[in-house]
């Protein structure tokens, strides 16, 4: 039985993760800073926790980790409070990356898998949305976090190749699904006070992707021989906001209530209000075309996106339903 290695074990991605490794027959180990103290839930489908801290070296059981068949990369600093310089992120998502390779070199190592992020590309694309964002365009990061995850990606094609690691980066959208955070949920929290929003202007278009069908395709790039060497982007699907919306009100049981308002006064407000990330991903276009990874890997979204978003909702709802 293939073991398989995942940083990031314990958070929203990495949770759906282990459960599909665990049900495709894969002995999976997580890594944590304390695996002392991981919950019985997390232990469900993980085998064995390893301990892993990028902030010392000397804290990391490397021996275990050289012995694994797979080694997912899913754990870094995304988009924390608090943190106004750049040496924070770089010291997480970038020398945390090359731990994992100066550590797996000269292992058996049949794959890293690198999940970086879209946005190592500018988030906002002014393009043809018939095109899309595709793997090599060249526009840059426009945050923190996505620098540090392109300079991650460039350590890992520059170390991996040196190693002899056969590697796969991996640049998902936004990633939805229960359990999820950030920007996702506090628009399924704004859409069930049911409030009108000045949303009705809004014209742009997002790429999304759910979490489970995520775990499946990084299980595909872990084992497929043409995903070697490769980087990706993947989406399930791409829609307007208003109709994201829209889809999400109807499943929580109300109309949505979207009137026009200039899309620069909007940004404006964010600035204003602090709420600059949600306004952004509300007002801002980022349309993937993921033909090369269907292409290649021969792959398709086992989840429709019907589902998916069904699946969040009621989630959401259950696990938020004594909040007013």
């Amino acid at each position: 039985m293939a073991s398989v290695i995942v940083t990031g074990a314990e958070g929203f991605i990495g949770k759906s993760l282990v459960k599909y490794l665990w049900e495709s027959g894969y002995t999976v180990i997580g890594t944590s800073r304390n695996p002392e103290n991981i919950n019985d839930i997390s232990k469900r489908y993980v085998h064995e926790w390893i301990k892993c801290d990028f902030d010392d070296s000397t804290e990391v059981e490397a021996d275990k980790i050289r012995k694994a068949d797979y080694l997912v990369h899913l754990a870094g600093l995304a988009h924390a409070t608090g943190i106004s310089s750049y040496k924070r992120y770089h010291d997480i998502n970038v020398k945390g990356t090359e731990l994992l390779l100066d550590i797996a070199a000269g292992s058996n190592l049949k794959r890293f898998v690198f999940l970086s992020t879209i946005k190592v590309i500018s988030g906002d694309q002014k393009k043809n949305p018939t095109a899309g964002v595709v793997e090599h365009l060249s526009s840059g990061p426009d945050s923190f976090y996505g620098q540090s995850k392109l300079e991650a990606e460039n350590q890992v094609r520059v170390l991996a190749s040196g190693y002899n690691i056969r590697y796969t980066i991996l640049r998902p959208p936004l990633v939805f699904g229960p359990g999820v955070k950030a920007n996702f949920l506090s628009l399924l929290k704004i859409l069930k006070l049911g409030i009108p929003l000045p949303l009705g202007s809004v014209e742009t278009a997002r790429s999304l992707i759910y979490v489970d069908n995520l775990s499946g395709i990084i299980e595909k790039c872990m084992v497929h021989p043409a995903a070697a060497g490769q980087t990706y982007v993947v989406k399930d699907i791409t829609l307007s906001v208003p109709s994201l919306i829209k889809q999400i009100s109807h499943l929580m049981g109300h109309k949505p209530l979207l009137f026009p308002f200039p899309v620069k006064l909007l940004r404006l407000a964010g600035i204003i209000t602090g709420k600059s990330s949600i306004v952004d991903a509300l007002t801002g276009s980022l349309e993937i075309n993921d033909d090369k990874i269907r292409k290649e890997l021969d792959w398709s979204s086992e989840i429709s996106f019907d589902e998916a978003l069904k699946e969040t909702v009621n989630w959401y709802l259950e696990e938020y339903k004594d909040e007013h």
